[in-house]
C-alpha cells in the first residue's frame, strides 16, 4: 500500500478543524495536545483503489469490505514519544460513526464499526529507520467485527472516522460494544470513543483519518 504523503500537517490540521472531527469525538479532551501527534503519523485506509484522506467522499458499495491499513510514524512522533514506543509496542483500531442517525441527531451516536488491536510495529518493513516505523495490518486480532457504513437514506453525509491509539485490548473490554453498537453500548447519545478509551485504559491517540458517505 503506498501512504499519501500529501496530508501534510498543516491540512491535516486543517481538515480535522473544519470538519469537527476532534470536537465532535473528543468533547471533553480536545486541545492542542490532542492534535499534536496525529500530525506526526500517517495513517492509510484503503478500500480497494479508493484511499481515504482526510474527509473525501466515498460510496456506500465501495466501504462495506474491511480496508487495508498502515501507520507510518515519523521522527517528530518518536521524539516526543522516545520513552514509550518500542518495537514491541501494541496498537489498537477504532472505527466510528458520530452521525447516527444523522449529524443533527445524535440519538445512536456513536455508532461503533469496527476494533482490532494488537497491531505491531512491522520490524521486516524495508521502509523502517531508527526514527520511521510501519504499522501494518500483516498481524491484527479483531474484537469487533467490521459493519461497512449504512447511513439511513436521506440522512445526509456521515463522517465514518478511523483512529489509531496505542495500547491493546481483551475482549472483555468490548462486550458491551459487542452486545449493542449504538452508543458504544453506553446507551447515552453522542457517546463513544472518548470515553471508551477511558474506561478501558487505552494509550494515547496517535493517528485519525476519516471519510464521509451517503445515502441519498
Amino acid at each position: 500500500m503506498i501512504l499519501d504523503t500529501l496530508n501534510l500537517p498543516k491540512s491535516i490540521e486543517a481538515s480535522l478543524v473544519k470538519d469537527s472531527i476532534l470536537t465532535d469525538l473528543f468533547p471533553s479532551t480536545a486541545n492542542s495536545s490532542t492534535l499534536n501527534p496525529l500530525k506526526q503519523t500517517l495513517l492509510s485506509v484503503q478500500y480497494g483503489p479508493h484511499q481515504v484522506s482526510f474527509g473525501n467522499q466515498l460510496t456506500k458499495a465501495s466501504t462495506q469490505v474491511l480496508p487495508k491499513f498502515q501507520a507510518a510514524l515519523t521522527q517528530p512522533f518518536f521524539t516526543a514519544n522516545k520513552n514509550t514506543i518500542t518495537d514491541h509496542s501494541s496498537f489498537t483500531l477504532i472505527c466510528t460513526d458520530p452521525d447516527a442517525p444523522s449529524r443533527t441527531d445524535k440519538k445512536w451516536s456513536e455508532y461503533c464499526h469496527f476494533i482490532a488491536t494488537n497491531l505491531k510495529i512491522n520490524v521486516s518493513s524495508p521502509a523502517n529507520t531508527d526514527n520511521f516505523k510501519i504499522i501494518d495490518d500483516s498481524k491484527f486480532d479483531i474484537l469487533v467485527d467490521y459493519q461497512g457504513p449504512a447511513p439511513p437514506k436521506g440522512t445526509g453525509l456521515h463522517r465514518y472516522v478511523w483512529l489509531l491509539y496505542e495500547g491493546a485490548l481483551e475482549p472483555k473490554d468490548v462486550e458491551n460494544v459487542n452486545a449493542n453498537r449504538i452508543n458504544w453500548g453506553y446507551g447515552t447519545p453522542a457517546t463513544g470513543v472518548e470515553k471508551f478509551a477511558a474506561d478501558t485504559n487505552l494509550g494515547s491517540l496517535v493517528a485519525v483519518n476519516y471519510f464521509f458517505t451517503e445515502d441519498k
